[in-house]
């Protein structure tokens, strides 16, 4: 299906299909509920999420970028994928779902507070090294805010777990409030934890992830 795609476009130098999502061996909903395919402005979405899923692309393209980097353990996909887009490189999907997404208990991104400070690790590397515009630094400034102030948010919640209690890091918490950039309700919240763990406890957001927040269950997709 791809190369069939990409016999019909020449131009594009990423091409991927849609896929199913599946939690612990259950189908959820495809990738494309969760991540629309943009098809026009790719640079400014691809600063957002990375909207592809296991794509075949153009050896030139990738050789001319440096490939993958290797001193990203996760989100280097979507770091690799980023630089592509922002060199130029033209993206193209195949809107059915011949891959299956896969999340399992052990996995890399099953380590959500660590897999969302990854992502803050990429588009901090994007606002040093990557060429934008004015508009698209702002958006990428906008995509780094959100980013870090979800994984500062889904550390706090690890954190206030009763389970967590003795590991629980009131120097940490102060270290992530201080950081830049948070929304100031994040910072607040990680402020209070640091004073007060119960009354943080009480309004802290419970976040899954956004893959599954934005995925609806089989039944609910069905309907």
């Amino acid at each position: 299906a791809m190369a069939e795609l990409s016999a019909a476009r020449p131009d594009l130098d990423i091409v991927a299909t849609d896929a199913f999502i599946s939690v612990n061996g259950i189908p959820r909903s495809r990738f494309s509920t969760a991540t629309p395919f943009p098809v026009t402005d790719q640079r400014t979405a691809i600063l957002e999420t990375c909207f592809v899923t296991c794509p075949a692309i153009r050896v030139s393209r990738l050789q001319a970028i440096g490939g993958f980097d290797e001193e990203l353990p996760v989100a280097s996909d979507w770091d690799c994928l980023l630089r592509l887009i922002l060199d130029g490189a033209a993206a193209g999907c195949v809107p059915e779902p011949y891959y299956e997404y896969r999340q399992v208990e052990n996995s890399l991104t099953s380590d959500r507070v660590r897999a969302l400070h990854a992502r803050v690790a990429v588009l901090r590397k994007a606002l040093r090294e990557s060429p934008v515009t004015p508009e698209e630094r702002a958006a990428l400034r906008s995509s780094l805010r959100q980013k870090a102030t979800r994984a500062a948010l889904a550390e706090l919640e690890t954190a206030l777990r009763p389970s967590e209690e003795k590991n629980f890091d009131r120097r940490r918490l102060l270290t992530l409030a201080r950081s830049s950039p948070l929304s100031i309700r994040a910072r607040i919240l990680l402020a209070t934890a640091a004073v007060a763990p119960g009354l943080a406890r009480e309004f802290v957001p419970h976040d899954e992830g956004a893959l599954l927040r934005r995925t609806p269950r089989r039944a609910e997709a069905e309907r």
